[in-house]
């Protein structure tokens, strides 16, 4: 059957840790963390974007709500389905088919499970989707797969479900014998990914993946040169990628405690407000808030390896 094949997986690496740990949970007790971040800037081929798992911090290119081809990003829609809808021997092809971008199991499950593709682009919300007849050449943006992504890695935190581990499992090479570990694969902190190209493996290329608290998509017409230099164009200025050198310099940033100081400071800022005119109300809305965030906390990674000057330029945990 014919198609330009847009599939297949990988990632990059320079480190979005940045874009991700400022996102961390903080926000969970300060919404104001999440503010407007500047946009990002690639050639017109590629487009970018950043979200910041905890926080709903988002950063793109202009043109990151233009739909393109995903190809084997698709696949993770397919796989999503088949975790939750499959039995025992299709979620088992479902796993490999992510690890090694398995066009041969795409299609076998795809037709399968046909409601599968449209069931995840309506449950995630992913309003750039542009369908088609085959599974590889669907259409979505890079800002759908960013959002879609974090939104997976909120509902599993440590990325121990069935997907999120699939991703992490990606081997180097794919069963079409294509090396698929480039653009978010290759980013520093990166700790699952799924990449995707054409059949000819130089007009489409696809990336994206999740670190400890972000997640990255790029998207580009384009060979996997041109993907990598673009989405390392487009993040250093941002500051999130750091000087190479100071890569060796890692730092252990409590995300656990700064998550769980930043609940406390919104429950100890209720007391301060209300606390003067109904001390009793007070007191049970600051519990509820602190009981509300233990489970966000919970879940939140207690350390964050970070490049020092990213860390030191985070929120750190009071003594």
């Amino acid at each position: 059957m014919p198609r330009p094949r847009l599939f297949t997986a990988s990632a990059t690496a320079p480190t979005v840790a940045a874009a991700a740990a400022v996102a961390t949970v903080v926000s969970v007790a300060s919404p104001a963390v999440a503010s407007a971040a500047p946009g990002l800037s690639a050639p017109g081929r590629t487009q970018v974007s950043v979200d910041g798992t905890w926080t709903g911090l988002h950063v793109g290119t202009p043109n990151e709500n233009e739909a393109r081809y995903s190809l084997s990003l698709t696949k993770l829609l397919i796989a999503d389905y088949v975790f939750e809808h499959g039995g025992a021997q299709d979620r088992e092809k479902a796993r490999n088919m992510v690890r090694y971008s398995d066009d041969n199991l795409a299609t076998e499950l795809s037709q399968k499970y046909p409601q599968a593709i449209p069931s995840k682009v309506e449950q995630y919300g992913m309003t750039s989707a542009v369908p088609a007849s085959t599974w590889g050449n669907w259409k979505f943006s890079s800002a759908d797969w960013s959002r879609y992504l974090s939104a997976k890695h909120r509902e599993d935190p440590t990325a121990t479900g069935p997907l999120l581990s699939a991703m992490r499992e990606s081997s180097t090479v794919a069963a079409d014998g294509y090396g698929q570990r480039y653009g978010v694969a290759l980013l520093p902190g990166v700790l699952g990914w799924k990449s995707g190209w054409s059949d000819d493996r130089t007009t489409y290329h696809a990336s994206t993946g999740f670190g400890g608290g972000w997640t990255v998509a790029v998207q580009t017409t384009g060979t996997r040169g041109d993907l990598d230099a673009d989405l390392a164009a487009a993040l250093s200025p941002a500051g999130l990628i750091p000087d190479p050198g100071s890569l060796a310099t890692m730092t252990l940033w409590p995300a656990r405690e700064v998550a769980r100081q930043g609940v406390q400071a919104t429950a100890d800022w209720v007391g301060s407000v209300v606390g003067p005119v109904d001390p009793a109300t007070a007191r049970a809305i600051a519990d509820s808030i602190t009981a509300a965030g233990e489970p966000v906390v919970a879940a939140v990674p207690e350390t964050i390896p970070l490049p020092g000057v990213i860390a030191a330029a985070l929120p750190g945990a009071r003594a």
